[in-house]
């Protein structure tokens, strides 16, 4: 027969909580002998077998637990890796339209509207400069020379600057392509030994008026192309060292044209000549030094004007000194002297 536990110990307890009085003790002696009396059929195994069956129910329940866990941990991992990465990409998404504080590449524009940008793009040296040609527009300052730079065409090109005191120096040649000029310097120096006025100028007609005006005096120095003349205004005054300007023609012959803008022809016959004029104009003097051997006698055309309407008697003399002036744009006025030399 098999001892129920369970009935055993209820009994037991029910017992205990029953006894009362001075007789609580026997009776608890004899009911400790009647445990003793007790034969129980309870083996081992069957407390091996009692023991694995809670083992069972133990792991049983705790398998279901861990699954529990696992699960609700799984879950709680993938809401965290869900607002994680949610978390990423708006940090990401907000961080796009930033640059880094160093080193920041932009391949775009940059508009900052109304705001200003301050910096320092100075280089101790032109040799510390970047490479002109990737950074094509670039400006910087050599703080060596004090100059201010951009780049363009592959080169450094260093920009027109005043120095500290308000002076300018050009190194290079320097184009004005306005249509007016203005200096206002008390002093022009120019160390070029010859000005050119009319530059460009395809002929004479076209640089026809050219020359200088004093403003204020209203007197000027002007080319007249109709004339080939240079024009003034005002009179010449002073001594004329070294004004010899002349025109020298030998073995001249047949024909000969003097030019009444030269002041002194010295001009040498070998044969018969006939003398004309060019560039007549009233008031304009010309002097010939003639040299006409007596066997060839020049000859001068009806235009031209002999005192009391006689020609010299060119045979009298080998050298002559003629006196001309224009009396008018066709007729010259004419006296000759004749000299033994």
């Amino acid at each position: 027969m098999a001892l129920n536990t369970t009935t055993l110990e209820t009994n037991l307890n029910t017992k205990m909580n029953a006894t009362t009085g001075t007789t609580e003790g026997k009776e608890f002696l004899l009911l400790g002998k009647a445990v003793e009396a007790l034969t129980p059929t309870v083996t081992v195994q069957n407390v091996i077998n009692e023991g694995t069956t809670q083992v069972g129910l133990v792991n049983t329940a705790g398998t279901t637990q861990v699954a529990a866990v696992n699960t609700a941990g799984t879950t709680q991992v993938g809401l965290v890796n869900t607002e994680g990465t949610t978390q990423v990409a708006a940090v990401q998404a907000a961080g796009s339209g930033y640059a880094s504080l160093t080193g920041a590449t932009f391949t775009g524009d940059i508009d900052l509207g109304t705001n200003k940008i301050k910096f320092s793009n100075v280089y101790s040296t032109a040799g510390d400069l970047p490479s002109a040609a990737s950074y094509h527009g670039m400006f910087a300052h050599i703080h060596q020379t004090g100059k201010a730079v951009f780049a363009h065409g592959g080169n450094w090109i260093e920009l027109v600057n005043l120095d500290t005191s308000g002076n300018l120096t050009v190194a290079g040649n320097l184009t004005v392509s306005g249509t007016t000029t203005t200096v206002n310097s008390t002093t022009l120096d120019v160390a070029d030994l010859n000005i050119t006025i009319a530059d460009g100028a395809a002929d004479a007609a076209a640089a026809n008026g050219a020359g200088i005006t004093v403003d204020g005096a209203s007197a000027n120095i002007t080319y007249t192309s109709a004339t080939d003349t240079w024009d003034f205004n005002k009179a010449i005054t002073g001594t004329y060292t070294n004004l010899q300007p002349k025109q020298t023609a030998s073995s001249v012959t047949s024909s000969h044209v003097v030019n009444m803008n030269e002041p002194l022809h010295i001009i040498t016959m070998t044969g018969a000549t006939n003398f004309t004029f060019s560039n007549v104009a009233e008031g304009k003097i010309t002097m010939i030094k003639l040299y006409a051997p007596t066997s060839t006698p020049p000859s001068f055309g009806s235009d031209t004007k002999w005192p009391a309407a006689t020609e010299p008697t060119w045979s009298d003399h080998d050298y002559w000194l003629i006196s001309v002036v224009a009396h008018s744009s066709s007729v010259t006025l004419a006296s000759a002297s004749g000299f033994t030399v």
